[in-house]
């Protein structure tokens, strides 16, 4: 039996299945993983926060046979689980104040240096557009609460026009090219707002080679 932790992450994020205009993002499916063997290298932030919330520690953790990188200090603890789609990850709010992820200010440099904005589940494709931000909006996490989530490069969601808008389609963050990535990384930048104050997140991803099937 599954552990009811993971069962409710893979539901929360299954691939949506609306339409028309109400259609949603897909959502990383956590059954789904990447090919490619990937984790967390690095972890930086501010010095004044570091020095606040503590240097922090990461490290792998395993639950039902699936491996997750973990990082944890004194504010938050954050497990990611890189799918075929996106990189996937549940935040675990520490603090006595809700947290705010400021997506607005979300950024994923990719393989090739590219950086760019960053998209997240939930969303529906027709709040993306170049006027309206809308889909910026901070995801709220209560103390001592949780979210599941995902993270994605913006330029991989691609817009329908005419008579489809308000849909349209995600590409993959790692296009299918065994071994093409191998000795490189990506890197998510993730602000999180406590109080009044943002502290940014930056998770660097090693891919250390690919998936071997048991």
């Amino acid at each position: 039996m599954k552990n009811p932790v993971w069962a409710l992450i893979a539901l929360v994020l299954g691939l949506a299945v609306c339409c028309g205009c109400s259609f949603q993002t897909p959502r990383a499916d956590v059954e789904d993983r990447s090919e490619y063997d990937i984790t967390l290298s690095e972890v930086g932030i501010p010095a004044e926060f570091r020095a606040k919330y503590g240097e922090g520690r990461m490290g792998v953790a395993d639950s039902a046979g699936m491996q997750r990188s973990v990082f944890e200090n004194d504010m938050i603890r954050i497990f990611w689980i890189p799918t075929h789609m996106a990189m996937a990850f549940r935040l675990e709010n520490k603090a006595d104040d809700s947290l705010k992820i400021m997506w607005g200010r979300a950024e994923f440099v990719e393989v090739s240096g590219a950086r760019g904005e960053a998209s997240h589940g939930g969303v529906r494709y027709i709040e993306y557009n170049y006027t309206d931000k809308s889909w910026q909006r901070p995801s709220v996490i209560p103390p001592r609460g949780s979210a599941t989530d995902w993270i994605l490069p913006e330029r991989r969601i691609m817009r329908a026009g005419g008579d489809l808008a308000g849909t349209g389609d995600v590409t993959p963050w790692l296009e299918e090219d065994p071994g093409k990535y191998i000795g490189k990384s990506v890197t998510v930048v993730l602000p999180l707002k406590v109080g009044e104050r943002v502290v940014d997140y930056t998770f660097v991803f090693s891919i250390n080679g690919l998936v071997r099937e048991e």
